[in-house]
Parts: C-alpha cells; sequence; structure tokens
C-alpha cells in the first residue's frame, strides 16, 4: 500500500493522465482518464478529475481496480 501511495504521490505532482478503473457495487466497472487532484489517504479515498466529462470523481481505495498511467495505458 505504501508503494502505491507513493506512486499516487509521483503521478499528482507531475500532473499525469491516468487511465482509472473502478467498481461500484449493483453497476459494475467504470473506466475513465484523468488526473489525480487529491489524496486522502486517512479516508481511503482519491479524488480524480475526469478530462472527458469534465467531473470530479471521489472514489474509495477499496474500490479501485486499476490505475495506469496514460502512456503506458497506450502501449499495452
Amino acid at each position: 500500500m505504501e508503494r502505491f501511495i507513493a506512486e499516487a504521490e509521483k503521478w499528482k505532482t507531475n500532473n499525469t493522465l491516468l487511465q482509472v478503473r473502478y467498481s461500484i457495487p449493483k453497476v459494475g466497472p467504470k473506466t475513465f482518464s484523468g488526473r489525480i487532484v487529491n489524496l486522502q489517504i486517512e479516508q481511503n479515498d482519491i479524488l480524480f478529475y475526469d478530462v472527458d466529462s469534465k467531473m470530479v470523481h471521489n472514489i474509495s481505495l477499496q474500490a479501485i481496480d486499476e490505475i495506469i498511467p496514460f502512456a503506458a495505458a497506450e502501449v499495452g
């Protein structure tokens, strides 16, 4: 978990575009491209800005399935 937090801090500092996949109970998986606005580790949340819909998502760490930096997402 500490390794993920360090990586997320780096993504936030560098304003890295990310592909985020997360799950919502009774709805299923969701995916968007965005950037980290704020890390709320004490509350186990990350605040993301969705660049396509221009919305902010507050997502629980437990709901996140995968976060991939956008350059790596294009390759894979």
